[in-house]
Order: structure tokens, then sequence, then C-alpha cells
């Protein structure tokens, strides 16, 4: 589902039925996150088996309706500890290991 509305809180309401202010009262209370927390960990989930199919960073951005390909990179980072492409050649490399 979140890939067919987009990834923002505005989008996620909207299919829902939601105003944004009920939906962030509604993630707090029952999932103890924010909706934009809560987007960023399933663009995140997303990201590596995106990488692993060999998209560029400009691609996997713009599949996860990152507008900047930096701020992709900049939040992968973040939440893997590794460059995206550096992430995905090790990844790679262990599976050969394997």
């Amino acid at each position: 589902m979140i890939k067919q509305g987009g990834f923002s809180v505005r989008s996620l309401a909207a299919r829902l039925g939601l105003e944004v202010r009920t939906l962030e009262r509604r993630f707090c209370r029952q999932l103890r996150t924010t909706p934009k927390a809560w987007i960023m960990r399933e663009r995140m989930i997303c990201a590596p088996p995106l990488l692993a199919e060999g998209l560029s960073n400009k691609e996997v951005a713009a599949t996860l309706s990152y507008t900047c390909e930096t701020n992709f990179c900049r939040d992968f980072k973040r939440s893997y500890g590794s460059a995206p492409q550096r992430f995905a050649r090790i990844r790679r490399h262990a599976l050969v290991a394997i």
C-alpha cells in the first residue's frame, strides 16, 4: 500500500480518509511513533532489495519518492551505517563468500 500511495504523511492520511493531525495522534497512541518515522522505516526496508537489484542511488531515491538523491543517501547511512552502494557491495561480497 505504501508504494502505491507514495511516501508522504499527507498521501497516507488521504488514502486512509483522515486529516494529517488525526493520523499523527493515532500513530502516536497506537504505534508509539510518528507517521514520518514510520514512513522512513518503510523506505529503509525497501531500499536494500532495490540496491541488490543493481539500481543506482538515484533510481532507488526516485522509486522511494525522494526528491533528492542526497537525502536518500543521508537517510540510508543513518539507518544502515554505510553509504547505499557500499552497503550493496558488501552484501554482494558476503553472498558470494557463502
